[in-house]
């Protein structure tokens, strides 16, 4: 954690997003730049990508944060700070041992932290079935709250967002597979829990160079 960060935990009780799984670093980026304009990155709201690790650090942020949100994607490979390293897979056990975590650091601030979860991948979606309250999930299965749909790949990428009843379509500038589909699920996830209706958020991300 900067120095930068600690003086504004001292100083305000910012938003906090934890970022777990893969695609930490673009998920981060792409979040800067959908709420550009509703929140300041790095004041109101700070990003970390995490490994949850160092359980007693992010015990400490979310105890200054006037809000948490914790994002799992899916958890295949290896996590480290930042991100995760393509190919390394994590083991059932180790994985075991993150979900349980996760939901400990969830249970203890139940009011506080909000989860966001890969619904696609097995294990993150234990979560959900172990937590009743302040869940969302995201992926391409029927069941979850952000459901990618209808998706077309050529040279851009083209799918729909099903949340709740509203369906809004998402353009890419590229053609993509999943993960970067995902990201976009994630993102809009985030969006919705801090104010951004669907459509604002799907022509924040048409923008980003996903």
């Amino acid at each position: 954690m900067s120095l930068i960060s600690n003086l504004i935990l001292s100083l305000k009780k910012p938003k906090i997003v934890f970022l777990g799984g893969t695609s930490q670093k673009e998920i981060k980026e792409i979040i800067q730049k959908v709420l550009k304009g509703k929140l300041k990155i790095g004041q109101d709201i700070l990003i970390f990508g995490e490994d949850f690790k160092n359980k007693e650090e992010i015990e400490f942020l979310i105890k200054k944060s006037s809000q948490t949100i914790i994002l799992v994607n899916n958890i295949n490979e290896i996590m480290v700070e930042g991100g995760s390293i393509p190919g390394q897979e994590i083991s059932p056990e180790e994985k075991e041992k993150l979900i349980e975590k996760i939901g400990e650091i969830k249970k203890k601030f139940s009011e506080k932290v909000f989860l966001i979860l890969n619904f696609d991948d097995e294990l993150v979606r234990k979560l959900k079935n172990e937590n009743s309250d302040k869940v969302l999930t995201f992926g391409f299965q029927e069941r979850a709250d952000f459901q990618a749909t209808d998706i077309k790949i050529e040279e851009g990428t083209n799918f729909k967002i099903d949340y709740n009843g509203n369906v809004v379509p998402i353009w890419l500038k590229k053609p993509c597979g999943k993960n970067c589909i995902y990201t976009a699920l994630a993102v809009a996830a985030i969006g919705t829990i801090f104010g951004l209706n669907l459509v604002e958020i799907s022509q924040n991300i048409k923008n980003c160079d996903l």
